[in-house]
């Protein structure tokens, strides 16, 4: 008699575990869909892109008094080839990418353009936390571009706090 009420409240416990697993992994789906769709398409995010992730620490200063101004905005740095950031920042995925000065941008693209001197400094791996560092502790010359779009205020008030990193045409 024991082993069948054993047996009986096992496999209940079991039933019951399954089915709160599987509302627990629709839920769970159906966050990760809202956070990628708000990732996409939010308005409280800035998404920012680099050619070369060793620039993004130069932001810092930057990135620091941009977050005190406007706590309620996620900032998402990504990093990938010129052509790959172009087409990002052309579909509306990326709001501002940092290129080499000297890089080729499609003609199709309508954007706003600010010539920026920016530092590699090192980073440190994520799993293995070892630090990639720099040969080079030059300054370097980098293009920014962004939407031109009157809509914009998050990344017309980033770049607003990125005027110190700007290049006067001037000067070059």
């Amino acid at each position: 008699m024991q082993d069948v009420i054993l047996l009986v409240s096992t496999s209940a416990i079991f039933i019951f575990g399954y089915f709160m697993v599987k509302k627990l992994d629709a839920f769970l789906e159906n966050n990760w869909n809202e956070q990628e769709h708000a990732l996409i398409h939010g308005e409280n995010s800035l998404k920012i892109g680099f050619s070369n992730p060793l620039m993004a620490d130069s932001l810092s200063d930057v990135l620091e008094t941009y977050g005190k101004q406007h706590p309620d905005v996620f900032i998402h740095i990504f990093s990938g080839e010129d052509s790959e950031l172009c087409r990002e920042l052309e579909t509306h995925k990326l709001d501002i990418i940092f290129l080499p000065e000297n890089t080729a941008v499609s003609e199709k693209i309508h954007y706003n353009a600010r010539i920026v001197i920016l530092r590699c400094t090192p980073v440190v791996m994520k799993y293995a936390g070892l630090s990639i560092e720099p040969i080079a502790q030059n300054h370097i010359t980098q293009k920014a571009l962004w939407r031109n779009s009157k809509n914009t205020p998050v990344i017309d008030s980033f770049v607003g706090c990125m005027n110190r990193l700007a290049v006067n045409q001037s000067q070059m």
